[in-house]
């Protein structure tokens, strides 16, 4: 999808600005709301976490995406593709990787302690190395795939600092 939408074939497709929203807006939600259910019925989970999918997730993904983009076009600069057509790419796989962790978070339904990063991690990892394999056609397989794993521990690990950092901050205000 991601290399149809560059390549022109627009049309058939969703937008990458709107898809990105879309699916961060309602993974923000649902991890809200799963968060409140285990609080309410369960008594686990955290409250302030919930309050962070709700208020701030979304602002902290749109804030990321350009240092997400940045990474990859520089480990993938010597392709075809310049800084805006990676951008799109990351907005789509950002999309999927919202998708993908709202799913994993019903988990805690089941494992209501779990920390679902450990389940996260995998499979982003396989999605996000299949999606640059087909996206970077003409570079050596296993080369895109060490890169894709690379950036998505870098980003992962960005991610989970700053999510820490402003849970810690909107406990102690």
């Amino acid at each position: 999808m991601q290399l149809e939408y560059i390549e022109g074939n627009r049309a058939a497709h969703q937008k990458p600005f709107s898809m990105f929203f879309i699916c961060a807006t309602v993974a923000g939600l649902v991890r809200y709301w799963i968060n409140l259910a285990l609080v309410n019925y369960y008594h686990a989970g955290d409250v302030t976490e919930g309050n962070f999918f709700h208020e701030y997730m979304v602002l902290l993904q749109i804030a990321l995406m350009p240092l997400f983009t940045l990474i990859a076009w520089l480990l993938f600069y010597r392709s075809q593709y310049n800084y805006a057509e990676i951008g799109v790419l990351s907005l789509y796989t950002w999309s999927a990787f919202f998708i993908l962790v709202t799913l994993i978070s019903l988990l805690r339904f089941i494992w209501r302690d779990m920390d679902t990063m450990w389940v996260e991690l995998p499979v982003l990892g396989i999605y996000n190395s299949i999606t640059l394999v087909n996206f970077f056609k003409r570079q050596r397989s296993w080369i895109v795939i060490l890169k894709a794993i690379f950036i998505l521990v870098i980003l992962f690990l960005i991610v989970q600092l700053c999510e820490d950092l402003i849970i810690r901050l909107m406990k102690s205000s």
